[in-house]
């Protein structure tokens, strides 16, 4: 197999990115970054009088404008990027990465080139203080030392995965104070599942966390409320009850009350016939605890008035008898004649 560029008499422009970018710093970014960085570069080539804002690309990249930041956050702790402040914002200055490797500010031994025998070297890796105080807050969180192939395996995620530091000292620290496993193979499958899932920086794994923990105690209430209070939420009904909060972002006041007085209404409790109860509510855009409690409250009076004229329906016949006089009645009875 092979990769080749197919020659156009057709020139619409070209951006040169140094392979030291796409070798060493892309896989270090999650995708959001890596276009951030690309899109900004190659608007920092145009030849054009028009205004470049960090809105332009958040626009351009149909993303969020705090996508854009934290961005330039990211790549200015990796040292490619210099933020120029201005009145209103901040420019950014994209710096030469072989310029940075000329003057010694950025060392090709912090990917592979320490390695010996597709290992990294330990004395070499240890001669950098960052690398240093890493190892020292991941014994600290293990409560011994790591081994030596322990710390190559650490040494290997760092300079040839590209995974960051402060991944990887909080892989350490679910494992051993969330989970209470000090494996370092069971290290490696927490990393491996947040690479695959993009958690590549702090920021993102902590705002997983947020959601995923809110989630979890979300879960929990609408268990307790079913009556599923000892039993862990299934895949599928994790999957309706993010529809009710991601999608459909309701509140738990409302949900408790509705799943509440709905399963009073029912012998059989599923999630399908709540999910079913809950799209019917959103369909009429009842979506607050204000606007249900008005609704029962409405619907209340209707049912008691059609209750009571259901109860007295025996009371409410044309009676066809009318007053007969004692005689008249001894008469019907056969008593006179």
């Amino acid at each position: 197999m092979a990769f080749y560029k197919q020659t156009t008499d057709l020139d619409l422009g070209e951006t040169a990115i140094e392979n030291i970018f796409i070798n060493d710093f892309m896989p270090m970014a999650d995708g959001t970054a890596v276009k951030v960085y690309l899109l900004a570069f190659k608007f920092s080539q145009d030849k054009t009088d028009r205004q470049i804002t960090n809105e332009t690309v958040a626009k351009h990249l149909n993303i969020p404008l705090s996508d854009v930041y934290r961005s330039w956050d990211f790549w200015e702790k990796k040292g490619i990027i210099r933020k120029i402040d201005n009145q209103t914002d901040y420019d950014i200055e994209f710096l030469s990465l072989r310029q940075l490797i000329a003057k010694g500010l950025y060392s090709q031994k912090k990917t592979a080139s320490s390695q010996t025998t597709g290992r990294i070297n330990n004395l070499e890796a240890g001669k950098d203080p960052e690398v240093r105080k890493m190892f020292y807050e991941i014994d600290q969180v293990m409560r011994r030392q790591l081994v030596p192939n322990e710390r190559n395996l650490v040494l290997e995620w760092l300079f040839t995965d590209h995974i960051a530091m402060d991944i990887i000292l909080a892989a350490f620290k679910y494992s051993v104070d969330v989970k209470g496993v000090k494996n370092i193979k069971y290290v490696a499958s927490v990393i491996r599942g947040w690479t695959d899932q993009g958690l590549v920086t702090l920021d993102l794994l902590e705002d997983y966390f947020e959601k995923s923990q809110g989630h979890y105690r979300n879960y929990k209430t609408i268990y307790q409320v079913l009556g599923y209070a000892n039993k862990p939420p299934s895949a599928g009904d994790k999957e309706i009850m993010n529809i009710w909060l991601d999608d459909f972002k309701l509140d738990m006041d409302f949900l408790t009350k509705v799943l509440t007085d709905a399963s009073k209404k029912t012998s059989n409790i599923n999630m399908n016939y709540m999910h079913k109860v809950i799209e019917n509510l959103v369909k009429e855009k009842c979506t607050t605890l204000e606007s249900y409690e008005q609704g029962q409250a409405e619907a209340s009076p209707k049912k008691s008035q059609a209750k009571y004229k259901k109860k007295n329906t025996f009371h409410n016949f044309d009676q066809r008898t009318s007053k007969y006089t004692n005689e008249e009645l001894e008469k019907k009875l056969g008593i006179r004649k």
